[in-house]
């Protein structure tokens, strides 16, 4: 994949990200940022990987099963 298509596919990610959760996400090369109430990460991305790190506040940590299986679901549908 192309990283102009994985750069999409991480936008298309982040926007979910802010309109479920509220959350707000900025580019930093390749990287996006994502911090809101209770959660933050960071999407990394090169031509071999994507790597997704996600902190979670104790609050949000009950969450944590549902935003794991929405976030994958999501890069697994538009990366290949």
């Amino acid at each position: 994949m192309e990283m102009d298509e994985l750069r999409e596919a991480a936008q298309k990610l982040a926007t979910h990200l802010e309109q479920e959760y509220g959350a707000r996400a900025t580019w930093e090369n390749n990287c996006v940022n994502v911090k809101g109430s209770g959660i933050r990460g960071r999407l990394t991305l090169d031509e071999k990987n994507v790597t997704v790190r996600v902190e979670l506040s104790l609050l949000a940590a009950p969450f944590r099963s549902a935003l794991r299986q929405e976030i994958e679901r999501h890069l697994d549908e538009r990366v290949r």
